[in-house]
């Protein structure tokens, strides 16, 4: 059974990250963090979610063919749509329409003035999309929000080959222990969590979740000097997700029709609205100032986001067939790998049969 509020949390999270980067240009300076601006955050939260979404097909039923297909599927699920927002930002260059270095010299942000200060080419934009977003972040970025994907594709192989490994549960809350330990200075700790939160649903709860959430939500708003500490971020999400799991109420928040809207196109609307705030929104930034950029922002980024779910609904229909179709590959021949062996076999047992009764 699919728990929606899950992809709840997922939207109000895409559009924490939305929020936090229009402060580029309304607020540069801004060091208070609030959960709605809070892009860090969000960022780990999106994290955790992965290590449990990912997880918990498995963990409910034990098949191990269910890891297989999701790690066969995530990189074509991650590249589609990846490919396609750098293409929109690559298009974007070429017509002359990014407007965030004016915008920021304005706004006084070298923050979003830095961003698409380097000459597109079509060879570039598909070696950035296919590989270098994955395998050198150092390579210029035809969209920054995408660092994180050398993070989700790495955490979940890497979490689907822990739990192949580990098929003992004693043997998996082992290896959590030990990735938690050995993780905890980078956001892999966070896909961890997640699985661990999958292998222990959270008990209904509501006054314990309430006060677990108000408790989260107070640290994350004043942890000076630790706001990029990955153990932070991760333990925070986890303590957000857990207590939202925890409670019928705070759970029904997170199904309502907004917030069930925004989870459906939180991973559109994360790839795409950094194109938007350094083309449009910096240009009307640049026309009209930095509060009439922010109105104009969110509406715009959740339109282009719900024009992009298509993109998004393909890549998720094209992992599917890609794994249904590299399986069936792979039976194919192991197939005939097994038949030809036991022909050998076959072969090896009659002519020894036949030396018996020659003898």
């Amino acid at each position: 059974m699919r728990e929606k509020y899950l992809d709840g949390i997922r939207g109000w999270a895409a559009l924490s990250v939305v929020f936090s980067h229009m402060r580029g240009i309304v607020a540069p300076h801004t060091t208070f963090t609030v959960f709605l601006w809070d892009g860090q955050l969000a960022v780990y939260i999106f994290f955790v979610l992965s290590g449990y979404v990912l997880s918990a097909g498995y963990l409910h039923n034990g098949r191990t063919s269910i890891l297989v297909e999701l790690a066969i599927r995530r990189y074509p699920r991650l590249t589609i749509p990846v490919a396609a927002s750098c293409l929109l930002a690559f298009v974007m260059m070429k017509m002359g329409w990014m407007h965030n270095a004016e915008a920021g010299a304005l706004a006084d942000s070298k923050w979003l003035a830095s961003f698409y200060a380097f000459p597109p080419s079509l060879s570039s934009v598909t070696k950035f999309s296919l590989w270098d977003v994955y395998f050198d972040p150092s390579t210029p970025s035809y969209n920054a929000v995408l660092w994180t994907m050398q993070y989700e594709l790495a955490g979940s192989i890497l979490l689907l080959a822990m739990l192949w490994i580990f098929r003992p549960r004693k043997a998996r809350w082992g290896a959590y222990v030990f990735f938690v330990v050995t993780t905890s200075s980078s956001p892999f700790m966070s896909f961890v969590l997640g699985a661990m939160l999958a292998e222990w649903p959270p008990i209904k709860t509501s006054t314990l979740a309430h006060g677990a959430l108000a408790t989260a939500l107070v640290i994350a708003a004043f942890r000076p000097g630790t706001i990029s500490a990955p153990p932070v971020l991760s333990i925070i999400a986890t303590l957000i997700i857990g207590s939202i799991a925890s409670s019928k109420t705070l759970g029904a928040v997170f199904e309502n029709r907004l917030s069930l809207f925004l989870g459906r196109i939180s991973f559109p609307l994360y790839l795409t609205h950094f194109v938007v705030i350094c083309s449009l929104s910096s240009w009307v930034c640049i026309e009209a100032g930095p509060v009439t950029a922010a109105l104009v922002t969110v509406p715009v980024a959740i339109g282009m986001a719900f024009v992009f779910l298509p993109i998004d609904t393909a890549a998720i229909w094209s992992a599917r067939k890609f794994s249904a179709a590299l399986i069936k590959i792979s039976k194919h021949w192991i197939g005939k790998d097994e038949i030809a062996a036991a022909s050998v076999a076959g072969v090896q047992n009659e002519r020894l049969t036949c030396g018996k009764r020659r003898s």
